[in-house]
């Protein structure tokens, strides 16, 4: 990784190759390429990150069902847009711990683009879904691993508060809650026969997190999605 310069460019290159072996199942090399170039406006109230990747990834498999491509490969664009505001204020009483401190509101805004590319040729060695957290809003795959890229066309709002200690400038406190908005169902699935994602939205996410020391950190978190109860 390259990180931005003068002119705010930033480059990065991730790479990976993986030899997968396992008992009477397919088996085989898988290369996986992405490179991406950013760019980053940071100002005191806030800040915009644009980024452009391109995914490559091809198999040399062996041990394929009878008439299934040994040779799969993929490949994609990955597009997106961070952005943010930054909006603080003084604190001159006690609350929760903090002393003369400041609290900050932050909404941020990011929009993610991977078209779709049908990937049921693909074997299965090791993605599978994300666990929903607040952090999962801003991820640019929706599953871990390498063998399935998901589509998307979605943009993630979201609202931070923190209160930050005045005389140790440490994080006592912060509440955040996002939601994805989606524009188009999502049809990358595990399993060739998984039905497409059609919900509207992510459901609300919430997560607080408090420091009681410079030792002890307590965290929780909250999804709430109306579409499964």
């Amino acid at each position: 990784a390259w990180p931005p310069g003068a002119d705010g460019f930033s480059y990065q290159m991730r790479g990976e190759m993986v030899n997968f072996q396992q008992s009477d199942m397919v088996t085989g090399l898988r290369l996986d390429l992405w490179p991406t170039v950013g760019w980053t406006l940071e100002r005191p109230w806030g800040y915009v990150k644009p980024q452009a990747g391109f995914r490559y990834t091809s198999y040399q498999l062996d041990n394929t069902a009878p008439g299934a491509t040994d040779a799969p490969s993929r490949s994609l664009p990955v597009l997106s847009l961070d952005s943010g505001l930054i909006f603080d204020r003084p604190l001159q009483a006690d609350w929760l711990g903090v002393t003369a401190g400041t609290q900050t509101l932050e909404p941020r805004l990011f929009y993610l683009y991977v078209p779709y590319r049908n990937q049921n040729n693909i074997p299965l060695f090791d993605s599978w879904q994300m666990d929903r957290d607040f952090d999962w809003l801003f991820l640019r795959n929706r599953f871990t691993g390498a063998d399935r890229m998901g589509d998307a066309n979605q943009l993630t709002a979201a609202l931070t508060t923190r209160l930050i200690d005045g005389p140790s400038g440490g994080e006592r406190v912060r509440a955040s809650v996002g939601q994805i908005q989606y524009f188009e169902d999502r049809l990358v699935t595990l399993y060739p026969d998984g039905p497409p994602e059609t919900g509207d939205n992510s459901g609300l996410i919430a997560q607080g997190l408090l420091n009681l020391s410079s030792r002890w950190t307590v965290q929780a978190g909250v999804n709430l999605q109306p579409d499964s109860s």
